[in-house]
């Protein structure tokens, strides 16, 4: 996998990756990254030579390491060598990285393990999205790509659900208009659009009116195949409703589904008691929350 300033498109699948740690214990005595500089001196010595080959026994032998930030205090080695998009390690400020996502703040704080190192593996994520999301939170905008593919923001979306991104991803969605290149003009939807990635990028990218359209419209859309799971029909396959989808998700066309089956249900009866029968149970599910 290329960086974001590079030609290539991330992989689609993750690969065994049970045999890798999910956090490196190295602390910031045994980090074979140093700890960054400051006025062109660095941060950290050490008084014996490194060993290099026992430090990276978890990590790709030529990993390729990459500075966001030069003044960096923190490491993240993310992927491994058997993911779809390699390993790369990132060089960030601790702070920055913080105030990027809740969880990974509350990691780096409290009683977490990862709060006392200066090196945190994250095995099981995409290194391209990684790098995309690292980029935004030190709000380099000028080192981001000017486009990104369907598969390339679904990379994002799942990095977004698993860590709370929204926020962070929303500004720099608009500024950039990567969500817009996808549709007719720049304006309105295709109606081929996968509507199961772009729900979920719409979503994951806090793109309210986008997603409510296009959950809304995958709601009506979705059907039960004979083994009475829910699908989808795209390029003219019916395909099955992705087992990933964030929760939320599964909520939102959950409920409209529902709401459908219930007006079909009084359709050759009153359809307004049944209409008023979608509003009670929304307001139901809406109050259970």
């Amino acid at each position: 996998m290329t960086t974001p300033s590079s030609a290539g498109s991330p992989g689609d699948s993750l690969q065994d990756t049970s045999d890798v740690q999910s956090t490196l214990a190295a602390t910031n005595d045994d980090s074979i990254f140093g700890s960054g500089y400051c006025n062109g001196e660095s941060l950290e010595f050490h008084d014996e030579a490194v060993d290099l080959q026992n430090k990276r026994k978890i990590t790709d032998l030529n990993l390729e390491v990459i500075t966001i930030d030069s003044q960096y205090d923190l490491t993240l080695i993310v992927g491994s060598p058997e993911h779809a998009d390699g390993q790369k390690a990132y060089q960030v400020n601790k702070g920055v990285f913080r105030h990027a996502s809740k969880a990974w703040d509350a990691m780096m704080s409290g009683n977490w393990a990862e709060s006392d190192m200066s090196e945190i593996a994250f095995p099981e994520d995409s290194a391209y999205a990684f790098h995309i999301v690292l980029r935004i939170a030190h709000w380099q905008l000028q080192e981001l790509p000017e486009t990104l593919s369907q598969q390339e923001l679904v990379q994002i979306a799942v990095l977004s659900d698993k860590y709370d991104l929204e926020r962070l991803l929303h500004a720099a969605a608009e500024l950039k208009n990567w969500i817009q290149q996808h549709k007719d003009g720049g304006v309105s939807w295709p109606s081929d659009i996968d509507l199961q990635d772009f729900t979920m990028i719409t979503a994951a990218f806090g793109l309210m009116a986008d997603y409510e359209y296009l959950v809304n419209k995958l709601a009506m859309e979705i059907c039960v195949d004979k083994d009475k799971r829910y699908c989808v029909i795209h390029d003219d396959k019916l395909v099955h409703v992705r087992a990933d989808f964030p929760a939320r998700i599964q909520g939102d066309y959950g409920i409209l589904k529902e709401a459908r089956e219930i007006i079909k249900r009084y359709a050759h009866q009153d359809l307004w008691a049944g209409w008023k029968a979608v509003c009670m149970r929304y307001t139901l599910t809406k109050i259970s929350n």
